[in-house]
């Protein structure tokens, strides 16, 4: 199924095609450039409902969470432990500490 907006984008294209050989050619590529980013947001937005989805129903998808924290926390409001348990229905949980290490990106 194609969408209004493609279609508009093919109209004007094929409109352009009657007009001139040498500027369809830069139009062309204009176009596919514009429709390439269009289709990349599209896919970074469903890679995050992918993501949201399968954190906030792990009972559907079978994808780890986290189910509980222990201990005190640090400034930042992060607990000493947190419980993560592997899939929806598991009988166990995995814990893990908080090191007080910090990593991030380097300026």
């Amino acid at each position: 199924m194609i969408d209004n907006d493609l279609m508009k984008r093919l109209d004007n294209l094929w409109a352009m095609l009657e007009e001139d050989g040498h500027y369809v050619k830069a139009n062309t590529v204009s176009l596919a450039k514009e429709h390439i980013e269009y289709l990349e947001k599209k896919l970074k937005l469903l890679e995050k409902t992918d993501m949201y989805l399968k954190t906030n129903y792990p009972d559907k998808t079978g994808y780890y969470f986290i189910c509980g924290e222990g201990g005190t926390k640090d400034d930042n409001g992060l607990p000493e432990r947190l419980h993560v348990c592997p899939a929806y229905g598991g009988d166990w949980m995995m814990v893990y500490t908080r090191t007080d290490k910090t990593s991030g990106p380097e300026y």
